[in-house]
């Protein structure tokens, strides 16, 4: 009684808002997809075994991709990378932008920090002395078009600019974000 529900504002409330429109509209994605392509399939191969040698790998790969996702504890979203200083003064767009996390579920930090791998102003960078240095050192271990790793109570994050990556290359992120989880001990336990 007297409450009264607003929407959520700001980037919180459009991240949100979009990864629950993506959440509801990815099976009929997918089906208009494997339609689309079983259409073209039989089009051009006018040969229903042709179109299923097509249509059942891409099945599986989009059922394994999630599975393993799964599996290794990552979520992805779609977000909006937070902006640096001196694109707010330069009033930039916000870019949108794949994040990768890592959940914790006891965290033993409160700080929320981020580390910049496309340092354009070093104040944009809020990680602690220790875990700055700690990041730098594992650059090389960060997929190509990762630009921020981001930690906060509720995990370890990963912006990335994902262009064709394979398999291994998230296996490998996974891996890179549950080790430094415990390295950098943001879990206790």
């Amino acid at each position: 009684e007297g409450l009264e529900f607003v929407l959520a504002a700001g980037n919180a409330g459009i991240e949100a808002a979009t990864n629950e429109v993506i959440a509801a509209s990815e099976t009929t994605m997918l089906i208009a997809v494997y339609a689309a392509v079983s259409f073209m399939c039989l089009l051009t191969f006018r040969s229903l075994a042709a179109t299923l040698c097509v249509i059942l790998p891409l099945v599986l790969t989009s059922i394994l991709g999630n599975a393993l996702m799964a599996f290794m504890g990552i979520g992805v979203k779609v977000a909006t990378l937070p902006q640096t200083r001196r694109a707010r003064a330069r009033r930039e767009p916000e870019q949108q932008i794949l994040r990768y996390t890592h959940p914790v579920q006891k965290p033993a930090r409160a700080d929320h920090w981020y580390y910049w791998l496309v340092q354009s102003e070093p104040e944009d960078t809020t990680a602690p002395a220790d875990i700055a240095d700690r990041l730098h050192r594992e650059r090389d271990d960060w997929p190509k078009g990762t630009v921020l790793i981001e930690g906060s109570p509720r995990g370890l994050s990963v912006y990335w600019k994902e262009s064709g990556a394979d398999i291994p290359e998230v296996e490998n992120l996974a891996t890179v974000l549950a080790k430094l989880v415990k390295e950098l001990h943001l879990e206790q336990g």
